[in-house]
């Protein structure tokens, strides 16, 4: 049967489904060549030509060659330049019309697409698709020009900026560059930047252009351009590559120089690079991955910077036995396959990598698996940076601000002082700080048990002295393979002495080694531990002395905190591959770890990165705050203004033991005042006064044992700033920053009243005989006869 507008055939038997000839919709109802909507269409406008009917099934749809559908279908199209632009039919789709509200694209632009742009075969999947472009929007059909399938606006529309013009000059210098960067040993820092160009970042929601524009920009202007005006970075030695995330991880730029030719090529891909298909997080990661490991010098800070605008896409094939169903088993496995990668290169690299995940997408967009880049670097003890950034270029150019601060600061910490030579960190794997304490030797422990295999000495002022084991019953000694804490300049692994039975024995000990290779060429292997043993040391003798002067306050008792530094030794130990080597050792400390000052001015900080802790957690009791206290005969103790030696050994002066006993009438109330976080600053403080303004002591880190009676701040690796007179730097070693590191301190310290309450004499009470007056005894003033 057939009507006067439509071509029809016999119905097929059901095992052979038939298609709509024109949009490829399956139609077993009616009976015709055409489906319902097209025959409706063709009533209305008039036939189209079409070729003879043919039956076809789904996957020789999908396998027709785009050069055959030019010639069968291209008069199709171009009869429909008679009908008005609202007449072209468009059979929309779910997918098609969420893709178009996002991007800001109308069914009319699909429909204009149609009737005036230009047709070009769909290049991308190899499917009998049509690609139109009209009017700065692109619009992908099927090969019969009626289904929708997707759309967006082209790339570079809405926004877009100048490229630097290149001169001779400057493509003579790039050339240097990329001669000097092809020598890996020059580099100094190497970013790899995995940037999503999955279909989403078409989305034109971000400040009228599509957030991978936005992304470019961002790239181009505030991680490159800016970086070059400032002279943070040199383009003979900083290096970056670049990873697009699609279906895979394809590399974009390899190892480029970060110079204005970088940033030309970075504004190509903002007018060229087109966002199409998933964004898989494994392949992108497994490329970066292999991008960072191209560079084994360990003088070379490097950074991950991850920017995608949500979840993962990877189809992660479901595990039968897994407890996990539907959303909750694909969030599982992004998780265990993401972080396992994360962990894997943290492990390797640790402190000099920064990992960054940048979450560049709307408020409530799923960024459960980009957090990771935020928690699983920090336990191996690399920076990881997670950031949640609105959709607008303002938003990203702070992030990245942030991170060219992170990537400095480390490849001036891997930077010899005094010269520009990079410092090579050693080769080292590392384990999660909340590793679980092992019981007994592993696989994963060296032993040192053989007799003159371990010695233990002790740093004391008449230099290096044998000292026994500190357990009786030990014979030699166990260091972990996998370090599991690092700071500035050591690493730290965990230690233990061993009995004649080869097993732990004694407390749970850390050991600390150097980071950096260079200094183990010293002959005398005690030496580098030498500033860190006499550092400690000077810092416990002011401790005594800040606990002596802490316990004459009024109102002060067992209840509040004293300070206390940790005893330290070195052990000796001959290992069969490094031979002899001596490493730091002192006691494991449990607690909940906290860094209370810095050496760079930082005050009451973040929990550092590289504890010396043990991995688990406890809880610190919160102390109440003194009551207020009469405070009754202050003398107020004068400071000395003439300079002191730069002897190592300092003196302190102790108030006169001379004392004559007088009676006066109490002065008014002082409220005392002060919370357990100002301890550990008023110390500080404390020691500035003490050594008569000569030296500072900071950088204090540890626990706060509750425990103890009175309670204590066990810290450790303190730094000392050594104010000379005669220009010595570096008395106390490489962190020691002189008078500027003073100054540092005294920027952000705000004194409290007990800074105050230590600078006072007090006076002894003799008795308290009479209710109006109160006896005491205090020092003879010579100038008044001694009145008080």
């Amino acid at each position: 049967t057939t009507t006067t507008t439509t071509t029809t055939t016999t119905t097929p038997p059901p095992s052979s489904p038939w298609f709509c000839t024109f949009c490829g919709f399956e139609d077993n109802v009616s009976g015709s060549v055409q489906c319902a909507s097209c025959r409706e269409s063709f009533a209305q406008f008039g036939q189209l030509p079409i070729t003879a009917p043919m039956p076809k099934s789904a996957k020789s749809l999908e396998s027709a060659a785009p050069k055959k559908l030019v010639s069968e279908h291209k008069s199709d199209v171009s009869a429909l330049g008679t009908f008005p632009t609202s007449a072209v039919t468009v059979l929309s789709s779910a997918h098609g019309r969420q893709r178009r509200q996002e991007r800001n694209v109308s069914m009319l632009d699909l429909k204009a697409a149609i009737k005036h742009g230009t047709r070009t075969p769909c290049p991308r999947t190899g499917a009998p698709r049509w690609l139109y472009t009209y009017a700065d929007i692109v619009y992908v059909t099927d090969e019969f020009s009626r289904k929708e399938i997707t759309s967006w606006a082209l790339q570079g529309v809405g926004i877009d900026i100048e490229k630097k013009e290149i001169t001779a000059e400057m493509q003579k210098a790039h050339e240097g560059y990329a001669r000097s960067v092809a020598d890996k040993k020059n580099w100094t820092s190497h970013t790899v930047c995995v940037v999503d160009q999955s279909g989403s970042m078409r989305k034109t929601d971000c400040e009228d252009a599509m957030r991978a524009d936005v992304v470019w920009v961002a790239l181009a202007v505030d991680f490159v351009a800016k970086r070059l005006t400032s002279g943070e970075v040199n383009p003979a030695t900083d290096v970056l590559s670049l990873v697009g995330m699609q279906d895979e991880g394809s590399i974009l730029l390899d190892q480029q120089p970060i110079d204005w030719v970088l940033y030309n090529k970075l504004i190509d891909f903002l007018r060229n690079m087109m966002p199409l298909g998933r964004g898989n997080y494994v392949p992108a990661l497994d490329t970066a991955e292999r991008l960072l490991l191209r560079n084994s010098s360990g003088s070379c800070a490097l950074m991950l910077l991850f920017l995608s605008d949500g979840r993962p896409s990877d189809h992660i094939k479901k595990d039968p036995t897994n407890v996990y169903r539907g959303a909750a088993f694909q969030q599982y496995a992004w998780n265990k396959e993401v972080g396992g990668r994360l962990a894997a290169l943290s492990s390797r690299f640790g402190r000099r990598l920064t990992v960054a995940g940048i979450a560049f997408g709307p408020a409530g967009e799923n960024f459960q698996t980009l957090k990771l880049f935020e928690t699983v670097p920090a336990k191996y003890g690399s920076t990881g940076i997670f950031q949640s950034t609105s959709l607008s270029t303002g938003a990203l150019s702070k992030a990245f601000s942030t991170l060219s601060s992170t990537v400095t600061a480390t490849k001036l910490e891997l930077t010899a002082l005094g010269s520009q030579i990079q410092r090579q960190v050693r080769n080292v794997r590392r384990e999660a700080l909340d590793a679980e304490n092992d019981l007994r030797v592993t696989k994963d422990w060296w032993t040192y048990v053989a007799k003159g295999d371990s010695q233990r000495v002790l740093w004391t002022k008449d230099g290096w002295q044998d000292a026994p084991f500190i357990n009786p019953r030990a014979i030699g000694s166990a260091m972990k393979s996998l370090i599991f804490g690092e700071g500035a300049e050591r690493m730290v692994s965990k230690f233990r002495e061993v009995d004649s039975n080869n097993q732990f024995i004694g407390p749970m000990l850390v050991a600390k080694e150097s980071r950096f290779i260079e200094d183990y060429s010293n002959k005398d292997l005690k030496e580098f531990h030498k500033v860190f043993c006499k550092t400690q040391q000077r810092a416990q003798d002011f401790a005594e002395q800040f606990n002596k002067k802490l316990s004459k306050i009024p109102g002060v008792t067992n209840a509040t905190p004293r300070i206390e530094f940790l005893e330290c030794s070195v052990y000796m130990l001959w290992d069969k591959q490094l031979g002899r080597i001596g490493v730091l050792v002192e006691k494991m400390l449990d607690g909940l770890y906290k860094k209370w000052n810095s050496n760079n001015g930082y005050v009451d900080g973040e929990q550092p990165q590289f504890p010396n802790v043990a991995p688990k957690q406890a809880s610190i009791v919160a102390l109440p705050k003194l009551e207020t206290l009469k405070l009754d005969g202050i003398v107020e103790e004068e400071e000395e203004e003439e300079e002191g030696s730069e002897d190592d050994e300092l003196q302190f002066e102790d108030e006169p033991e001379v004392l004559q006993q007088s009676t006066f009438q109490a002065p008014n109330t002082l409220p005392l005042n002060f919370a357990i976080g100002d301890i550990p600053q008023a110390f500080s403080h404390f020691t500035y006064r003490a050594s008569k303004r000569k030296l500072l002591v900071c950088d204090l880190q540890g626990v706060l044992d509750t425990n103890a009676t009175p309670p204590v701040f066990q810290l450790t690796d303190p730094v000392i700033h050594w104010k000379s007179s005669r220009g010595r730097k570096h008395t106390f070693g490489r962190t020691d920053r002189g008078e500027k590191g003073i100054q540092a301190f005294f920027k952000t310290h705000k004194c409290t009243d007990l800074c105050s309450l230590l600078n006072r004499n007090w006076l002894r009470q003799e008795n308290n005989k009479d209710p109006e007056g109160t006896t005491f005894k205090f020092p003879v003033n010579p100038a008044t006869n001694g009145q008080p």
